[in-house]
């Protein structure tokens, strides 16, 4: 790096805002922003940032662009463990509805718990419900599981749902078991 690099220090506040910011561009909102965006998701870093040179920028995943044309990794066998993370809040939805993939392009899971060797992205680290997907399964009924650059695990599921009958267990923080088709009462 050149001498003549100055990288500010920032306090967690704005390391939170410039992450969400980046996020929101590099995800979905680059075109409304005007931004000139590759095919795979890359914008240079200068379009968002007065500086010298040509640095690019993007996001591994979490796209709700369509165009966008990251180059993920096959998954061909099952993995040990494939876990989304969720809130109690909406719990009670994805038991009968299954796991949606919202306006994104794909449905995210972790290989581990959040800070477990290898686990670098996958979940927020503030989730409280587990769910635990039976990637046997879903696999044999021809759902394609794909893996991004930072290790998390996508799955467009069918027609953007995973179906509750590919839960293989779903756990609260403290390891308590969920029932699949019991609501939580709150």
């Amino acid at each position: 790096m050149s001498e003549d690099v100055v990288i500010p220090r920032l306090d967690d506040r704005q390391k939170v805002h410039l992450s969400k910011a980046l996020s929101y561009i590099l995800r979905h909102g680059a075109t409304k922003e005007k931004l000139v965006m590759t095919d795979d998701g890359f914008i240079q870093v200068q379009e968002i940032q007065d500086e010298d040179g040509c640095w690019w920028i993007r996001a591994n995943q979490g796209h709700s662009l369509k165009a966008i044309k990251v180059e993920l990794d096959l998954i061909k066998e099952p993995l040990p463990i494939c876990v989304h993370g969720t809130y109690t809040t909406n719990w009670n939805s994805i038991a009968t509805q299954g796991l949606k993939r919202m306006s994104r392009n794909h449905i995210h899971f972790a290989a581990g718990m959040p800070g477990e060797h290898g686990v670098i992205s996958g979940m927020r680290k503030s989730c409280d419900v587990f769910i635990y997907v039976d990637m046997v399964k879903a696999m044999e009924d021809g759902i394609v599981f794909q893996l991004s650059a930072n290790q998390v695990i996508l799955s467009e599921g069918i027609n953007g749902v995973l179906d509750p009958t590919y839960f293989l267990k779903v756990v609260d923080r403290e390891g308590k078991p969920l029932l699949i088709h019991q609501p939580i009462v709150t």
